[in-house]
């Protein structure tokens, strides 16, 4: 018997019986299994949602509605076209901004205006007029460079540590380390949480004796 699964597919492709019926992966009857507590999915369907962008464009103001405090770490830049002032700050600094879906419902890459020809440029102007709900702007991020070690030689790449944090009850406890993915390019990073052209552990060293985090 199967009590618990770790979920990796798309949401759609997790169940062809009641999702995509075309879906070659997933599990026949899985969300009937859901539905009726036979199984538990720890990142359950429709937990995507949580990744949308537009989220990120209303995280001081969630924090301050729910926890009554200011953001320990800020959050990177971000404006919701949907907004009328919003739209017409991207419209005047589009070529600062990078323009991603305010909803991730695919793995759709950034657009980077700055490296867009005259044309895209223009027609990506008209989609943002045409269609604001669907779009959010974010400051362009300037990452740091790590050492690498490539054909012998070592080159500074970019870096993006993805952090991870482990529910504990009500709470959430941040796990003593993460996973750093480097590239060449910058831009290549700002795609997913898994894009890069290479990914190392990271741990941080701690001169004193921690809790031990078990992942069961």
């Amino acid at each position: 018997p199967v009590e618990l699964l770790v979920r990796r597919l798309n949401d759609h492709d997790c169940d062809p019986v009641e999702l995509r019926p075309d879906s070659p992966h997933g599990v026949s009857g899985l969300v009937e299994a859901m539905r009726s507590d036979n199984v538990s999915v720890v990142n359950s369907l429709g937990s995507r949602l949580v990744e949308s962008p537009i989220l990120l464009a209303f995280l001081p103001h969630i924090c301050r509605f729910f926890l009554k405090e200011e953001l320990k770490l800020p959050s990177v830049a971000t404006w919701w076209c949907g907004q009328p002032d919003a739209l017409k700050y991207v419209l005047e600094h589009l070529s600062d901004l990078v323009i991603r879906p305010a909803f991730r419902m695919a793995d759709s890459a950034p657009i980077h205006p700055a490296e867009s020809k005259p044309a895209e440029l223009e027609l990506l102007r008209r989609e943002l007029k045409d269609r604001p709900q669907d779009y959010v702007a974010q400051e362009t991020v300037l990452r740091s460079t790590s050492p690498v070690h490539v054909q012998r030689q070592t080159r500074p790449w970019h870096l993006a540590l993805r952090a991870f944090m482990l529910a504990r009850g009500q709470t959430h406890v941040a796990m003593p380390g993460g996973l750093a993915r480097v590239s060449p390019q910058s831009h290549v990073l700002d795609f997913t949480m898994t894009s890069g052209e290479r990914a190392q552990d990271v741990w941080v060293l701690a001169k004193h004796p921690i809790d031990d985090i078990s992942l069961l």
